[in-house]
């Protein structure tokens, strides 16, 4: 499967998630808030609550690593259990929900562990903050670029795929 996908496809499908994140954000966005003096009021949306930021870090490269590293071990995980016929099929979605727990464990109060950049894209663009955005797209991109490069040379590079 790795080798046959092309980097036509891997851009496509990146970019095409970004649509849905958008409308999610919106749709997300609108939500009903109590005033203090206990009226109600539609509020349209909570910068705070929409865009992602580098937190407890001091600098941006600290949220490249750490979204590296978030990243791979997912996309390590997805090609050891769900992508290699030899893994556990049975036992991708636990795998894979447990990876995303611990990520979101240790990356939340570090960067909002973002682990995708349509997951980071949606909220800056509807809230429109920007700051260090490229962040959230250098890292997950990276750590998962050579997570799918270790697994592939690791595990499945000379191996007959039926």
């Amino acid at each position: 499967m790795v080798e046959r996908t092309s980097l036509q496809t891997i851009f496509f499908f990146q970019f095409a998630a970004n649509p849905g994140s958008i409308i999610t954000q919106i749709l997300q966005g609108w939500r009903y808030q109590f005033k203090e003096q206990g009226m109600n009021q539609w509020v349209w949306f909570d910068r705070d609550l929409l865009s992602f930021n580098l937190g407890a870090l001091d600098g941006e490269g600290g949220g490249v690593l750490v979204e590296a590293v978030l990243t791979f071990v997912l996309v390590f995980t997805v090609f050891a259990t769900a992508i290699d016929p030899r893994g556990m099929g049975n036992l991708a979605p636990l795998a894979i929900g447990l990876a995303v727990l611990v990520d979101h464990f240790v990356g939340v109060p570090l960067t909002g562990a973002s682990m995708n950049p349509a997951r980071s894209f949606g909220p800056a663009l509807v809230a429109d903050v920007w700051d260090n955005h490229w962040v959230y797209w250098v890292g997950p991109l990276a750590g998962g670029g050579i997570a799918a490069l270790a697994y592939y040379l690791t595990f499945m590079w000379g191996r007959d795929e039926a």
